[in-house]
């Protein structure tokens, strides 16, 4: 992914983390559930969460260089190796085959955006949405990967969340609750008017 998109009208600034359609902001998932309280790191102090998204987003890249065998592991930094362990542990027991990575994608009907982590497939020919967390994996993971369900235009996917855990033993999690889109679009709803109305 890289850090600044732009395809014709639609633009993604990482460093802000902002998805943009014809200049007008779309909403995002972290966005939208953070503002209706399913997401609150209030209680996080800031250093500390800073250290977590750093972290996290080295971790991130780390792992689409390996799956791209691009990553050399002798940069590694030392708080990066045990993640990296589990996200391999992961690609090897579980025998998915990556699809596609780190892609940004928006649907203008909604009026959404986002970034998912991995589309694979099982053998079976069964499309997966992959999303890979630091080393635990919250509740809202499913509702995340139901937004991207959405943004890709309701397909249907397996599901997971995929915590890398430094002892290099992944912890995946999988979400099979339909219903979470619908508490999506909920949030959507519910994020929008407080927008329009507060």
């Amino acid at each position: 992914m890289e850090a600044n998109q732009v395809t014709g009208r639609f633009n993604y600034n990482d460093d802000l983390h902002e998805y943009r359609l014809d200049g007008k902001l779309m909403d995002h998932v972290t966005g939208v559930l953070t503002s209706v309280g399913i997401i609150d790191l209030n209680q996080i102090p800031e250093g500390r969460l800073e250290t977590a998204r750093s972290r996290g987003s080295r971790l991130h890249r780390a792992t689409l260089l390996d799956d791209m065998g691009e990553l050399d592991d002798r940069g590694l930094s030392e708080d990066l190796v045990g993640g990296l362990a589990s996200w391999r542990k992961f690609r090897r027991d579980s025998n998915l085959q990556i699809l596609e990575a780190e892609q940004v994608i928006y649907n203008e009907q909604l009026w959404i955006a986002g970034t998912y982590d991995r589309i694979m497939r099982d053998s079976k020919g069964q499309k997966c949405l992959i999303e890979i967390k630091p080393p635990v994996v919250p509740p809202y993971t499913g509702l995340q990967l139901a937004w991207y369900e959405l943004v890709l235009g309701n397909s249907y996917f397996r599901r997971f969340g995929v915590g890398l855990r430094p002892d290099g033993k992944p912890n995946v999690v999988p979400f099979t609750d339909r219903n979470d889109r619908n508490i999506v679009l909920g949030a959507l709803a519910t994020a929008r008017w407080k927008r329009e109305n507060l």
